[in-house]
């Protein structure tokens, strides 16, 4: 966290980012079984980070706010995310707003 208290962005050690777009472009190209295989993605030059506790703290605000109703932050659609590339459009699932605000680059 800064000095203000704001969590900032991660840094990644590896500059091969697996985006939304290209994770789905995988999924196409590759069973979803196999993705998932322990270093398969690594194999490919990508580096796997784990959510920090704080991605996880802040998306468990977020739910327990949206399900008193209490939320009056960004909603982040996954259909939004994923219309570029022609499904998801029905699905009402939201982003957790502290993830993509914070890891903007993965949704290019």
């Amino acid at each position: 966290m800064s000095a203000m208290g704001r969590q900032q962005p991660r840094r990644h050690l590896c500059t091969n980012i697996l985006t939304v777009k290209r994770a789905v472009e995988l999924e196409n190209e590759f069973h979803w079984k196999e993705i998932y295989q322990q270093g398969f993605l690594e194999n490919m030059g990508l580096e796997v980070v784990g959510n920090s506790s704080a991605e996880i703290a802040g998306a468990m605000v977020e739910i327990n706010q949206r399900l008193d109703g209490l939320w009056d932050g960004p909603e982040y659609l996954v259909r939004d995310v994923l219309q570029e590339c022609s499904i998801g459009w029905h699905s009402q699932a939201k982003l957790g707003s502290k993830f993509v605000e914070l890891n903007k680059e993965l949704f290019i």
